[in-house]
């Protein structure tokens, strides 16, 4: 078979998920001097069968016949993030206690709830709260303080709650401060709360109830309310609210987009045993790279019914208020770490091939050549576009809002490269003259 009947018959296996099939039409059409987006495909792969170190080298081929390769050069950058971050060692998460406290001895409960909480001292008060009100009791409510002030305390003191645990720790970031809470906890369930978030009264009742009624153990989530909140005086008022379901195909959508915050799961402590802990080397996402580890080594089942509810603010006091700067990477490397981001030379869907090409010969222009470059790049929709443009348009308008206008202006005239009958998209051009 000619070079091009290889590289068709290769990307037609890959398409229906036939790696090892497809993987032998690479290695035939890599025998010669192939060129390097088919390198960079046999890399990527290697790279899903879980042969990272075959990748690496594919992708190196990549870069020695095409040093610009976009495809190439992203794969080789979060492979070796991936790497970083998988290799960072897991510490001892009791060594970083500093302080522990408590009201009263129980004994071990059905639920750990784990919260960890940095200088909120005012809006962990009712999180903590909307824990306390549940109709199931049978819980502790582990609150690890990461190294903030000591103002919460206070506080706490006041309530005199047996089943709440304190611990101050020093500040490592929300995942370690989630693992000190993991270490402690007693309960045979796990269930997480941020500190500005709330449960509904029957929350913890429903996913027990829901779990219980399984004849195996699964990772049980409900639905929640997203709560948009404006900043008024010193406090936050609510000024309205969306409904929020990952639904019963929650281990699909996972992979591409963050559908289940931590305040909806319910799931067994032994289930770490297999996925282990929360990554502390990440600094965003951190939930979303747990929920993708659960999703591949246990089943979801959904209960449809509203019983918590996330908190988005419209200031800079939370991660989720504003796009932030290195959010892009943060998602792609946690996509990459779960192997959930194909950046093939080629798309899922044939017809979408021309456009495709052309998308990314934009990127590569606008990559340079500079390695950090790449970060800025929201990478998850690419192998699935079909309207290369929008994907453009709906990166630009992102970069504007954070306030990268060349960036911006880059991406919105590659829409119209692509797609110049678009009005809006002249529009955010001038917006990010």
């Amino acid at each position: 078979m000619n070079p091009e009947g290889l590289f068709s018959s290769a990307k037609a296996k890959v398409r229906s998920g036939e790696l090892l099939a497809g993987l032998d039409a690479f290695l035939d059409l890599t025998q010669g001097r192939a060129p390097a987006a088919a390198w960079n495909d046999r890399g990527m792969v290697h790279y899903l069968l879980g042969e990272e170190e075959l990748a690496a080298e594919c992708f190196a081929r990549a870069l020695a016949q095409e040093p610009r390769h976009f495809l190439a050069r992203a794969n080789a950058f979060y492979l070796a993030e991936a790497g970083r971050v998988k290799a960072a060692p897991v510490p001892d998460f009791r060594a970083a206690i500093r302080f522990r406290k408590s009201w009263g001895e129980t004994p071990p409960p059905r639920v750990s709830v784990i919260m960890g909480t940095f200088n909120r001292a005012k809006l962990i008060q009712e999180s903590i709260e909307s824990v306390l009100k549940q109709t199931f009791c049978d819980f502790e409510l582990v609150i690890v303080n990461d190294g903030g002030d000591h103002e919460l305390e206070t506080w706490l003191e006041a309530i005199h709650e047996p089943r709440l645990r304190y611990f101050y720790a020093e500040h490592k970031g929300t995942a370690h401060a989630y693992n000190v809470g993991i270490a402690e906890a007693r309960g045979y369930y796990l269930a997480f709360l941020a500190d500005d978030d709330i449960y509904y009264p029957d929350h913890l009742e429903c996913l027990v109830a829901a779990m219980e009624s399984l004849p195996e153990p699964a990772i049980v989530h409900a639905d929640s309310f997203q709560a948009f909140q404006r900043k008024v005086g010193s406090g936050y008022r609510t000024v309205r609210r969306e409904l929020r379901s990952a639904g019963p195909e929650a281990r699909e959508r996972l992979a591409t987009s963050n559908v289940i915050p931590p305040a909806s799961l319910l799931f067994p402590r032994s289930f770490l045993d297999r996925v282990g802990v929360f990554r502390i080397a990440l600094r965003k996402a951190i939930d979303w790279d747990f929920n993708l580890r659960l999703a591949d080594a246990f089943t979801f089942q959904h209960v449809a019914k509203e019983t918590s509810e996330f908190r988005t603010r419209d200031d800079a006091s939370q991660l989720t208020g504003k796009l932030k700067a290195e959010k892009n990477y943060w998602d792609s490397l946690v996509l990459y770490m779960n192997r959930r981001l194909n950046l093939f030379s080629f798309p899922e869907q044939p017809s979408a091939q021309s456009a495709y090409t052309r998308a990314l010969d934009l990127l590569q222009e606008m990559a340079g050549s500079a390695e950090d470059t790449i970060r800025f790049f929201s990478l998850r929709e690419l192998w699935r576009m079909t309207k290369p443009h929008r994907y453009f348009t709906d990166q630009a308008a992102k970069h504007l809002a954070a306030g990268r206008r060349e960036l911006a202006r880059q991406m919105f005239t590659a829409s119209l490269r692509l797609n110049p009958w678009e009005p809006k998209t002249w529009w955010g051009r001038w917006r990010a003259r």
